[in-house]
């Protein structure tokens, strides 16, 4: 029996990224935590999975996320399709340092091939943010997509 499409990318180690920005994840451990049946993956568009086979996919991302100095006001976690957000986990309120968040999203829809997935990051604020990967938590921080059928 042939294995359905997917792919479940990870990022490796720790990283300070973000201070009042916005910033597409990079998802630099690959496969080391996760799989690709299908070569979504590609280490020099590692922000990215690329759709292969067309059809209707669950799609879930996540991020471990800590405020290490100052005060954030608003943090945004969000999924793109092809440069355009379809889902997004957000959270407003001052907040002073240290602040743990862990951001999730799910989500399912049609997805063609050649179409991307790419999560985003974005705070407000003054301050450093930590954004952990697979050296702090396995997993703690990814992209996946699993493909569950045909679209009709």
């Amino acid at each position: 029996q042939r294995v359905p499409p997917a792919c479940r990318i990870t990022k490796s180690g720790t990283t300070r990224p973000f201070s009042s920005s916005t910033s597409a994840i990079a998802m630099d451990n690959g496969t080391t935590n996760g799989y690709d049946t299908d070569g979504m993956y590609s280490a020099a568009s590692n922000t990215r999975i690329t759709i292969k086979t067309a059809g209707i996919y669950v799609v879930t991302a996540s991020a471990y996320t800590a405020w290490e100095t100052g005060t954030w006001t608003a943090g945004a976690f969000a999924l793109q399709k092809s440069g355009v957000t379809i889902a997004a986990d957000e959270s407003y309120g001052s907040q002073a340092a240290i602040a743990y968040r862990t951001y999730g999203i799910a989500w399912t829809g049609a997805l063609a091939v050649n179409d991307y997935l790419t999560v985003y990051h974005t705070f407000g604020g003054a301050g450093t943010m930590n954004l952990y990967g697979d050296s702090t938590f396995v997993g703690a921080t990814h992209i996946a997509a699993t493909w569950v059928g045909q679209a009709s």
